[in-house]
């Protein structure tokens, strides 16, 4: 059994980028809660662990916004009320800019292939990398390949994006999360353009 799931697109939202809480001297951290068929999950609670004071609820969109220091790394909590909550730990706000964490809710079955698109272009030198896995089972595989888009012709279109189809293989039943960031590999020290937690709960 194979399971595939819709891209996921937005690297920025406009309305956060005209309108920034946080003006020239905070930080802002903003996203979005999805479910596995891309349909937005209103009314989570999203607040850092850091600072309990600073919280919201996702809205209609399931989109939240949250203002905040910058500062040193913090983790965001994304607490639903019927699924299990996840920590995004490694988000950095930086002052007069946005910090993009998105979470996805997916279900798999154990040991059966799915997949994961995302938007990306190499072009641009950024690309999605598996961050951190949280107690996967020994036999998990997570692999990605790019799928340029399509072009009449069949000739390339230079400096268009494409996908990223990442597909994940749990083994064991259970509930994982995996934190994939959309970064240059080679800048060190930089915060990624992207986070995205992918949690996921596998049945037998």
């Amino acid at each position: 059994m194979r399971t595939s799931w819709k891209t996921w697109t937005g690297f920025a939202l406009l309305g956060c980028l005209l309108g920034s809480p946080s003006g020239a001297w905070g930080a802002t951290v903003t996203g979005y809660v999805r479910d596995q068929g891309g349909s937005p999950l209103p009314g989570v609670l999203v607040r850092i662990l850091e600072d309990r004071s600073r919280g919201t609820r996702t809205d209609a969109q399931g989109s939240f916004t949250l203002s905040t220091d910058p500062g040193d790394s913090v983790t965001l909590l994304v607490a639903p009320d019927a699924l299990p909550a996840v920590r995004v730990p490694g988000v950095t706000p930086r002052r007069g800019e946005l910090s993009r964490v998105d979470v996805v809710y997916l279900t798999a079955r154990a040991g059966a292939p799915c997949s994961l698109d995302l938007s990306s272009n190499p072009s641009t030198g950024y690309g999605w990398a598996l961050v951190t896995s949280e107690d996967l089972p020994g036999a998990a595989t997570a692999e990605n390949t790019f799928m340029p888009p399509e072009s009449p012709g069949n000739r390339p279109l230079a400096g268009r994006g494409g996908l990223e189809r990442w597909t994940f293989c749990l083994s064991a039943p259970g509930f994982f999360v995996l934190r994939l960031a959309y970064l240059r590999p080679w800048e060190q020290g930089v915060p990624p353009a992207r986070i995205l937690a992918v949690a996921v709960t596998v049945t037998p």
